[in-house]
C-alpha cells in the first residue's frame, strides 16, 4: 500500500492514500475528518484546530491521580465518526410521473464524509455571534463562548458516548429509509422483471436489502 504526505498529528502517524482500502484505518479517517476541517485551502491552519482537539480530548480521558492517559484521544476521534456514520441513503427513482425515494446502500467514503460534516455542523452550531451584531440577538450560551477546538471536542465526545446532534442525524435518516422500505421491494422486483428471473443475484438483492434495512434501524 502507497502512502504519500506524511503528516503527524498529535504524534499519531496519519498517511494520505492513494485509494480508499476495503476497510478504514484510523489514519485513514482522521485524514479524511482533518479535509472536512479545511476551509480556503488552509491545511495547516485546520491541523492546528485538530491538534488542540486532540489536546482537549486528552485532558478529559486522563488520570488524575496517576497523569495517565485512559484512552487515546485519535481513537476516541475515530470511533466517534465511525458511530454518526450513516448506512443507508434514499434515492429519487422516476416511478411514471412522479419521483420516489428508495432506500439504497450508501458507500463507504460517502458515509464518512457525512458523519465528518455533521459533527463539524454541530460544533459550528454553538457560535458566538460576532462582535458589533450581538445587540438584539439572543443571550450566548456557555458552548458559544468556547473556541472551534473545544466545541469540536464536545460534539465528539458526545458521538463517541453514542448521543449529540451528528446521531440524531443518523437516526434520522435511518427512520426515513425505514418508512419506505416498501419502495425497496418493488424497485427491484421490477429490475427481477427487466434482468430475468433466472438470475440469483437479482433474485436475491432485494431480500438482502430489505433485510439490511431492517437490521440497520434496530440496531441504531
Amino acid at each position: 500500500m502507497t502512502y504519500t504526505n506524511y503528516i503527524t498529528v498529535s504524534n499519531f502517524p496519519v498517511w494520505k492514500q492513494k485509494s480508499a482500502p476495503s476497510t478504514y484505518s484510523v489514519g485513514y479517517v482522521l485524514l479524511k475528518f482533518l479535509n472536512c476541517i479545511v476551509k480556503q485551502g488552509k491545511k495547516s491552519r485546520a491541523l492546528t484546530l485538530l491538534k488542540d482537539t486532540l489536546f482537549f480530548l486528552k485532558l478529559y480521558f486522563i488520570n488524575q491521580k496517576t497523569k495517565k492517559k485512559i484512552i487515546d484521544p485519535v481513537l476516541v476521534v475515530y470511533k466517534a465518526i465511525l458511530n454518526s456514520r450513516p448506512y443507508i441513503s434514499l434515492a429519487n427513482k422516476k416511478r411514471g410521473r412522479r419521483n420516489v425515494s428508495t432506500p439504497c446502500i450508501m458507500k463507504g467514503y460517502r458515509s464518512l464524509f457525512l458523519a465528518s460534516s455533521n459533527i463539524i455542523n454541530a460544533a459550528n452550531a454553538h457560535r458566538s455571534v460576532p462582535k458589533g451584531k450581538q445587540e438584539g440577538k439572543k443571550k450566548i450560551s456557555s458552548i458559544g463562548r468556547l473556541s472551534f477546538s473545544q466545541r469540536l471536542a464536545l460534539e465528539l465526545l458526545k458521538s463517541y458516548l453514542g448521543i449529540g446532534k451528528a446521531i440524531e442525524k443518523r437516526l434520522d435518516l435511518h427512520r426515513k429509509a425505514y418508512a419506505q422500505r416498501t419502495e425497496l421491494r418493488i424497485y427491484y422486483r421490477k429490475k427481477k422483471r427487466q434482468f430475468g428471473k433466472s438470475s440469483a443475484v437479482n433474485n436475491g438483492f432485494s431480500k438482502k436489502a430489505a433485510s439490511f434495512v431492517q437490521s440497520s434501524i434496530h440496531k441504531s
